[in-house]
């Protein structure tokens, strides 16, 4: 079995309206022929888009001349969007035809949800 597969010209290997559904085109690749290489490069396919935003925000509060109060508020995935994992991009063994069930599909998110801390210190 060969470790690249042979790339159909001409088919887009990305589905148009990709989701964790399926993305990945399995009619854009084929199984080479058993002792062959396949043609298609190496890291050609391309996950889904992963953006974090993260927010911190503080507010000193002043007590006494060398004493103060600090709040603050922290957001880890602030917009509390959904990152998704790597889609299935192995072919499975053999030399079949056709692809695992798992092949361009998303099972699973590489973030979690929205997390919030707050905290107070005091300066002195």
């Amino acid at each position: 079995m060969s470790n690249r597969l042979n790339c159909v010209s001409g088919v887009d290997p990305v589905l148009p309206n990709h989701n964790q559904n399926g993305w990945f085109n399995s009619a854009a690749f084929s199984n080479p022929l058993a002792g062959t290489f396949g043609n298609c490069g190496r890291n050609i396919l391309r996950g889904p888009w992963r953006g974090n935003e993260d927010v911190s925000l503080a507010k000193f509060f002043p007590i006494r001349e060398r004493t103060n109060l600090e709040f603050r508020m922290e957001m880890f995935n602030a917009p509390n969007h959904v990152e998704l994992g790597n889609p299935g991009a192995s072919w499975g063994g053999g030399s079949g035809p056709a692809p695992i069930a798992t092949f361009g599909y998303i099972t699973g998110t590489v973030a979690s949800m929205r997390q919030i801390q707050f905290a107070l210190k005091l300066n002195f």
